[in-house]
């Protein structure tokens, strides 16, 4: 255990030793654990001392789109699955892997994490090595797509809850730490967060089960038409939290507060990230959902959100988003600007988020006509 320990907090301290020049994808890379409790995982930040696994997926795939990373994927992926142990196949994040024993805390959703590690699997089940690996593990990947995604469909809304319908679930004390919190007192609140349906989850809900269910077909297997008919389910939910009157999406189906850059617009351009098919409107309402992203006026692209609701983060995922909608300029400028912060030595280490990075590698790629054809 004491070894462990010290290997984990080893590989932390040469993180933080890092140059400042590195590409996006070094930075991703440098940000894999070799050693200690979780060898194969990344960190969050360099100064992180715990992961979030739904952030680090979103890095690993993005540097796993070259090509170059086939082994550190394979035994993230690994590293994943071996953890995926809590009720219906989800999986608590890591609040501390500094102590001699890991220190877990409660996962944000359970429906995120399992789309994109599904997304991940497909991608890396068409490599060499991967398809051999998709096969050995797709009994659990069908557990964990089935429970957290197909089963977790409310009928009432058409879309996947939060956190899986898996009673004992909700007896995990991580949960029960959360929802007891003394200064939480609103009792209905937690209860209904169990039921509560994101539109942001529901967008890689559907990416994810589209991905399985298209891999699945490749491979012939008989299940494929269980997850291509939940992602449709899905998309037809995702269509009616479009909302006419503002011609703008619903963050989720319980009210969310007065109107704030996050989430209310950051929101706006998860249909069109995840490439969700709302029939034949799809591009004018991703155009509608684009123009309300920016009618608040904040110019995201050089990081100046005025209600500082991005917590000092840079919100990568917009410049890829940018780039899917062809706003190639301000892509290229705010992809500009996190390189600015990211060399200085001043800036948070939030800056350097492995979501974030991992959004900005994936921006840069598609502005390579030759490149773009990975991000599909």
């Amino acid at each position: 255990m004491i070894r462990s320990t010290l290997l984990t907090a080893l590989a932390i301290l040469a993180l933080c030793q890092s140059a400042y020049s590195q590409s996006f994808s070094e930075r991703i890379e440098s940000l894999r654990l070799r050693g200690g409790h979780l060898p194969g995982a990344f960190l969050h930040n360099q100064q992180a001392s715990g992961l979030i696994w739904y952030f680090s997926t979103i890095g690993v795939h993005a540097v796993a789109l070259d090509g170059k990373h086939d082994r550190s994927v394979q035994d993230y992926l690994d590293r994943y699955l071996a953890t995926a142990t809590r009720p219906g196949g989800a999986i608590n994040d890591v609040q501390n892997l500094v102590a001699d024993k890991i220190e877990w805390k409660l996962s944000d959703s359970d429906d995120s994490y399992a789309s994109g590690l599904l997304s991940l699997a497909c991608w890396y089940s068409r490599r060499k090595e991967g398809t051999a690996w998709f096969k050995a593990n797709l009994k659990q990947l069908k557990f964990i797509a089935t429970a957290n995604l197909v089963d977790a469909i409310d009928p009432k809304h058409n879309l996947s809850r939060t956190f899986n319908g898996t009673k004992s679930r909700f007896t995990d004390p991580l949960i029960v730490g959360v929802w007891n919190n003394e200064h939480d007192k609103d009792q209905e609140a937690k209860t209904n967060y169990r039921d509560v349906c994101q539109l942001m989850d529901n967008c890689e809900a559907y990416r994810g089960l589209k991905d399985f269910a298209d891999r699945l077909v490749e491979l012939y297997d008989a299940d494929a038409e269980t997850y291509a008919d939940a992602s449709k389910i899905v998309s037809k939910g995702i269509l009616a939290m479009f909302e006419p009157k503002t011609q703008s999406f619903r963050v989720s189906t319980v009210p969310s507060g007065s109107i704030a850059f996050y989430p209310h617009r950051l929101i706006q351009v998860a249909p069109e990230v995840y490439g969700v098919d709302l029939g034949p409107d799809t591009q004018v309402i991703y155009e509608h959902a684009w123009r309300y992203l920016s009618a608040g006026g904040d110019r995201w692209w050089q990081g100046e959100i005025k209600d500082g609701s991005n917590d000092g983060t840079p919100m990568m995922i917009l410049a890829f988003a940018a780039m899917r909608h062809g706003e190639t300029q301000m892509a290229t400028d705010h992809l500009n600007y996190y390189r600015k912060m990211l060399a200085r030595r001043t800036s948070r280490p939030e800056m350097g988020n492995i979501e974030e990075l991992g959004w900005a590698l994936r921006a840069s790629e598609m502005q390579s006509p030759s490149r773009q054809a990975r991000q599909e």
